[in-house]
């Protein structure tokens, strides 16, 4: 649920575990392979359905969702009546992580007899996946409803609580979270956070707390922007709200809390946030950096482009706003002025292979390969971090665009060995291997993309 030293790792990719029903047609696969060894007893003969799943059991095991969608979706065809085909479909897609497929597999289970208690969870989890909050917050309420101690449904709303901002509402579901399963550290972790109970964190999760202690009343603004700097943006949010109401003059925490509430979606409340921050102090160049990202997402150039110029004049040897700024003329269609922004970025930051990968996409994905600045970008990231699947990826990406296939594939077989869970170097592999003219291995890169979830498929 909420987001703790654990689970709360920036840029990870989502972890894939098998679900329990995939997991049971699996176990229904050895038992029969046992019982098969017992020449007195009957072997019993498994059903279209069950043969469905337990194929397809072994697939997702293997990570080959594609293969097992096909499996699945076939029996589905055959026998539209068995329910249990559309919930391992559904189980499927929870592993996958495509919550609209998802929800229509659980709508059709549904249609077929499934009990509500077999598609509930799922269904939050879904939801929760989409980030469907407002739908989340109204389905657990409903649940709840029927069954106060509901663990699912405490804890779906708690999340959509923390991600609707709604932090007092959390702390009072938290609370009862915590007290129906008092065991689950993650649970209690979150519950702690949001009471600010500094003795328990230092139980549960000592790093955040570790040198602050006693803390008094800049808790949540030392706390807050710890959970800033791990990526627990609803958590940061709920605390760094508190401290802007008990320091309504400290720009700093306006600025972040401005931030957290972007990383919601909380358009509204970000932007009125980070304009107070630099109401408060004009001359925080974090604080003008970060409003001109968040207009730049908004899609408001001008206003944009006011602030980042300006991040720029308060701190002009930090290359992030000259990566924005590049970024901002590329949406303008200003390519001609990109190049002068791309090779400041670089100038400032020679060592970093980050901010060059970045560079390298601002081009890439405008499909702007042939510019010197995209050309060197590329070869500064793979001369910085040669054993980067990631920079691999864009140098084929990059050779690819530019007509240079055999250099493209060359580079892209490395991506894919050095980061082979990197979804999107398989996508530029598959394009690469077509170019050469080897469509089979091209379309089994594609269904290696798509397993790992790119692109993003249209359900």
């Amino acid at each position: 649920m909420a987001c703790t030293r654990h689970n709360c790792s920036r840029e990870a990719p989502p972890v894939r575990g098998i679900s329990a029903r995939l997991i049971a047609t699996l176990v229904l696969a050895l038992g029969v392979t046992l019982l098969g060894s017992c020449r007195e007893r009957p072997v019993p003969t498994l059903s279209a359905t069950d043969s469905a799943l337990q194929k397809a059991g072994a697939l997702a095991a293997a990570r080959s969702y594609t293969a097992a969608e096909d499996i699945l979706r076939q029996a589905l065809e055959a026998d539209p009546g068995d329910h249990r085909t559309a919930l391992g479909l559904a189980d499927l897609y929870d592993v996958w992580k495509r919550p609209d497929a998802g929800l229509a597999a659980l709508g059709t289970a549904m249609e077929q007899g499934a009990a509500v208690a077999q598609t509930a969870p799922l269904r939050l989890r879904f939801l929760a996946m989409a980030g469907d909050w407002a739908q989340v917050l109204t389905t657990a309420d409903a649940q709840l409803a029927a069954d106060p101690t509901d663990l699912e449904a405490l804890t779906a709303l708690t999340q959509a609580q923390l991600h609707l901002g709604a932090c007092d509402e959390a702390l009072v579901t938290a609370r009862q979270a915590t007290a129906a399963r008092p065991a689950d550290a993650a649970l209690a972790t979150t519950y702690a956070i949001l009471s600010v109970d500094t003795a328990r964190l230092a139980g549960l999760d000592p790093p955040l707390v570790e040198g602050i202690l006693p803390c008094g009343q800049d808790c949540d603004r030392t706390i807050g922007l710890r959970l800033v700097r791990r990526g627990c943006w609803e958590l940061a949010a709920c605390l760094l709200a508190r401290a802007a109401t008990s320091s309504p003059e400290d720009a700093e925490i306006h600025a972040w809390l401005g931030e957290g509430y972007a990383r919601l979606g909380l358009q509204a409340e970000a932007e009125r946030a980070l304009n107070r921050a630099v109401e408060l102090d004009p001359e925080l160049p974090q604080a003008w950096l970060l409003l001109g990202k968040h207009m730049l997402a908004a899609g408001s150039l001008d206003q944009a482009r006011v602030a980042l110029l300006k991040a720029h004049a308060l701190d002009p040897e930090n290359p992030a706003p000259c990566l924005a700024v590049a970024e901002l003329k590329a949406q303008m269609s200003r390519y001609d002025e990109i190049e002068r922004w791309a090779n400041a970025a670089l100038e400032r930051a020679p060592t970093d292979a980050e901010i060059a990968k970045a560079v390298a996409r601002v081009y890439l994905s405008r499909r702007l390969a042939d510019a010197s600045a995209a050309v060197t970008a590329v070869e500064l990231s793979v001369r910085l971090s040669p054993d980067d699947g990631e920079a691999k990826m864009l140098l084929g990406a990059s050779h690819l665009l530019r007509g240079n296939v055999e250099e493209a594939l060359n580079a892209l077989d490395d991506a894919v060995t050095l980061a082979p869970d990197l979804a999107e170097a398989h996508f530029w592999r598959a394009r690469a291997l077509e170019a050469v003219g080897r469509p089979r291995d091209a379309d089994a890169a594609r269904i290696t993309a798509a397993d790992l979830g790119y692109p993003a498929p249209v359900d």
